[in-house]
């Protein structure tokens, strides 16, 4: 029995010295294809066994020397958060069905540059829109995507949604996302871009664009008023009824439309009374007929309200008549009105008895007659 046994003993040596070898390797991509090759040493029965990660291929009886085998999309679950990992492959040696020796190597699987995440879909829906229009100043817009992916294997990481008024970044494994902009500041065309990145770092983007109109609130850059005389004619100095004209614009987009009104009140009093509806820009109005009196200040207000419910109101002063009025720098006066102007102003019918002088030079009643029959 002794002798037996050693005999066994020297037998499987003499198997295992000429089990078959692993030459070569080649790294794949997962789905893709790796050719295994070896070298032969007896006439004995080969397999092979592919493990990455906890996927196990069992073994597979092969012949000859070489063998193709095809990276199952198992695999892609092993590397949910690279893009490429280290598989084994064995390759094992029978005869009469006993093992007799195992070699193996390494090789990488990697993850193919086009499984990548995917955004089913990109949508822009209008917040606060006017006539169905994206309004500067009024409007903002929610970008929304759905049905969102990440690359085989792997999960969703985060999202950014970017554009005017808009910069949103969250992590999130949710299929959707959406954020909200800022009321525009612009107008014209403006793109929102949405990114979704997976747990291996890659990437997708899907894009959608608006158009927003260019919309201002009613602006009055202007309000002019005087005193005047019942049929408008300017007086400052005298005029019992009023005048005014504004300057004012708004944006004609949609079915944006403009109420104005001109209103007036003693400077003193409390409440306005409108004098004029549906004013035009630049056009000049007379009211207050024969009731303006000349000692007191007035406002004149003009307002303008469109129909989105944006408005201006602007308000000017018309001073009193004054008689007469010095200036704090004692370098000017005026006769019939507030002081304006260095120097003397004379805004009455003046006669001159006597002489004048100017300087050192002294007029008379006669010359002055004579100059200014002359002019």
């Amino acid at each position: 029995d002794d002798i037996t046994l050693t005999a066994d003993i020297i037998l499987y040596a003499q198997w295992t010295a000429l089990s078959s070898v692993l030459d070569s390797v080649t790294d794949a991509n997962i789905t893709e294809t790796t050719t295994v090759s070896w070298t032969n040493y007896g006439s004995f029965t080969n397999k092979l066994r592919f493990i990455f990660g906890s996927v196990d291929s069992g073994e597979i009886a092969v012949t000859g020397s070489s063998y193709t085998y095809t990276l199952p999309s198992t695999w892609y679950a092993q590397t949910p958060s690279a893009t490429s990992g280290t598989a084994t492959v064995y390759l094992y040696t029978y005869v009469d069905g006993i093992l007799i020796g195992t070699s193996s190597q390494t090789f990488t699987a990697s993850v193919k540059s086009s499984v990548v995440p995917a955004i089913g879909s990109i949508s822009a829906t209008g917040v606060d829109l006017m006539w169905g229009l994206y309004l500067q100043g009024h409007s903002s817009v929610t970008i929304s995507v759905s049905n969102c992916s990440a690359g085989s294997g792997a999960t969703i990481a985060s999202y950014t949604i970017q554009g005017h008024g808009l910069n949103y970044s969250e992590n999130r494994t949710q299929t959707s996302a959406s954020a909200t902009s800022a009321v525009f500041t612009v107008s014209g065309s403006q793109t929102y871009t949405a990114t979704i990145t997976d747990s291996r770092g890659r990437t997708a983007s899907r894009s959608v664009t608006i158009t927003v109109t260019a919309y201002a609130a009613p602006a009055i850059s202007s309000v002019t008023g005087i005193r005047c005389d019942s049929d408008g004619t300017a007086n400052p100095t005298t005029g019992t009824s009023l005048k005014a004209s504004a300057t004012f614009t708004y944006s004609a987009v949609g079915s944006n439309t403009i109420t104005s009104s001109l209103s007036y009140k003693k400077h003193t009093d409390q409440a306005y009374t409108q004098v004029q509806t549906g004013i035009t820009s630049g056009t000049t109005y007379i009211f207050a007929v024969g009731l303006a009196e000349i000692s007191s200040s007035y406002d004149v207000q003009v307002e303008v309200t469109d129909t989105i419910g944006n408005s201006a109101t602007y308000t000017i002063i018309v001073p009193p008549v004054v008689g007469i009025s010095f200036g704090l720098k004692n370098d000017r006066a005026r006769f019939g009105g507030p002081v304006e102007q260095a120097g003397l102003q004379i805004d009455w019918n003046t006669v001159v008895k006597g002489t004048l002088t100017i300087g050192t030079t002294t007029i008379t009643e006669n010359q002055l007659q004579q100059l200014l029959a002359l002019i």
